[in-house]
């Protein structure tokens, strides 16, 4: 629907409520649920209801709509640190001049008190805080400035909704922003002529931010989203907080931008949150916000599934297929993504056989990539009789499917391979057939930067390294020291999936097939 068609729509379906008499009981069914859930702050929602139906509004009145019936899964998560004990641990990160210096402070932490987790402690929900005042704001600013800037006059209704309205980015502390960046970046329009398409405004504002905000791995120990007050002052963050920083700047000017997001890379460790912008006939340009501009952007890393934040809530998400009494990923547990990993990556569809010993009550199945030292879980499936389905999964990837037991990721089938031709390859490992592999490189990833390296293997290592193959759980295959550059391992069983471990906290080898032709591939 464009944008003229959107404004026909408003005013036909103005005339249509007009000679219908009354509109006092026309609110929405899904709209009067959701205020149910307000409790005592259904007030302050209704009235903003009141106010645009009083105001003959009507796409402002559907506009409260969307965010209202929406608003239900979202809120403010907080967390504390706790130790082995169950008592909380005073941490800030910005106590430490670095990342180095943060993991030792951690790590001298933990010698003393334990395991540290942090758990979350704080739940604010939309729907029982928002006031009438803030939501109004946003509701008037993100119209003023779909109606003011050029950029945005391709988008429909449903876009104006999905990527200007939304008044938050992810679970933050809800802030007004709006105003503060629609006075500060007016200048953008000027520096613009013509219609210019949204990438181009968004490179301004892109510019503009990584002026004087920046990542900083220290906040990977700051387990909350940022609000915005908490960016104006440390000015710097994760990537979680640069996306949603880039959020507010250009939604307050009507660009329309997303944040996409892999839950667990495929080839290293960690995890990653970046920025689209919508352009002319819905497409997507990736972005990094406050570091890389639409255009020059590219993903660091492989990614198996890429999934888009929305606001509103999709039908087919995990969160909203899963029943209460359910135990699922907390990663797959939301209701408000999409799936857009063909936008960046060749995709296969992938049928696997499952394990017929289902654990109680489990009717969804995951594939997992290995990430950080385990398995990891991307994406779900229903599970058909012993059978799952998953769709667009990305290629050159090692991958496990996998149940969900009490939060236990506990195999449903043998590993294979999706190479990038997508080839499947199951990988059983022939015990009974035996060979050796000589490896001179290793790969291996660093929790601390989350990078991967490529290492030779030195003559003056020492370090004795243990093999291991993949046959339902890892089991150890042999041990080797370093000789000559070279690392041997004898009595390995051909057609197997392969892990190294050295006993390093702080560092995870990737996994490897070794080919008859002696050729070792890492994944």
């Amino acid at each position: 629907m464009t944008r003229l068609a959107s404004l026909i729509y408003g005013i036909l379906l103005l005339l249509f409520l007009s000679g219908c008499g009354s509109r006092e009981f026309s609110i929405p069914d899904d709209v009067t649920e959701a205020l149910s859930e307000a409790g005592d702050n259904r007030g302050q929602l209704e009235s903003v209801i009141q106010r645009y139906r009083e105001s003959g509004n009507v796409m402002k009145e559907e506009a409260v709509y969307f965010l209202i019936r929406n608003m239900g899964r979202h809120g403010f998560f907080g967390y504390r640190l706790m130790d082995s004990t169950g008592s909380e641990v005073d941490f800030n990160v910005l106590d430490y001049t670095d990342e180095k210096d943060l993991q030792r402070g951690w790590d001298s932490l933990e010698s003393i008190r334990g395991i540290l987790e942090f758990r979350r402690d704080t739940l604010l929900p939309d729907l029982e805080v928002m006031t009438a005042d803030l939501l109004a704001e946003h509701i008037e600013y993100a119209f003023m400035a779909w109606d003011q800037f050029p950029w945005c006059r391709h988008l429909s209704f449903d876009g104006f909704c999905e990527y200007i309205l939304p008044y938050r980015g992810s679970n933050e502390p809800l802030h007004s922003w709006r105003p503060r960046f629609y006075r500060e970046l007016g200048w953008i329009a000027d520096s613009l002529e013509g219609l210019p398409e949204p990438a181009a405004a968004a490179n301004l504002v892109n510019r503009y931010l990584r002026s004087w905000f920046r990542f900083d791995p220290r906040f990977y120990h700051h387990p909350a989203d940022l609000g915005l007050d908490d960016m104006l002052g440390f000015k710097m963050g994760r990537c979680e907080d640069m996306t949603n920083l880039a959020l507010y700047a250009m939604r307050s000017l009507a660009i329309p931008v997303a944040s996409d997001y892999t839950p667990y890379w495929a080839n290293t460790s960690n995890n990653h949150a970046w920025n689209v912008v919508i352009g002319i006939n819905d497409s997507a340009i990736a972005f990094m916000g406050c570091e890389a501009d639409p255009g020059i952007y590219r993903l660091p890393h492989i990614p198996a599934k890429v999934y888009r934040k929305t606001f509103a809530q999709q039908n087919q998400t995990l969160g909203s297929l899963k029943k209460n009494w359910e135990d699922v990923p907390g990663n797959l547990a939301g209701s408000h993504y999409l799936d857009v990993t063909w936008q960046y990556t060749s995709v296969s569809n992938v049928k696997t056989g499952l394990e017929p010993d289902l654990p109680d009550s489990t009717r969804f199945a995951y594939l997992c990539v290995f990430n950080g030292g385990s398995w990891k879980p991307v994406c779900y499936s229903r599970i058909r009789g012993n059978t799952a389905y998953f769709n667009d999964v990305g290629r050159g990837i090692a991958y496990l499917p996998a149940y969900y037991y009490e939060g236990e990721i506990i195999p449903a089938s043998v590993p294979f391979i999706l190479d990038t031709a997508g080839v499947n390859t199951p990988l059983i490992p022939k015990v009974e057939i035996r060979t050796d592999a000589v490896l001179t490189k290793l790969v291996i990833t660093s929790d601390q930067s989350g990078r991967t390296s490529e290492i030779s293997v030195l003559p003056d290592d020492h370090t004795l390294y243990t093999v291991m193959f993949w046959d339902g759980g890892w089991i150890q295959a042999d041990t080797s020291r370093p000789a000559g550059g070279k690392l041997q391992f004898h009595n390995l069983p051909v057609n197997a999936l392969f892990h190294i471990s050295s006993g390093e906290r702080d560092q995870h080898y990737r996994l490897f097939t070794y080919e008859a032709n002696r050729k070792i591939t890492w994944w």
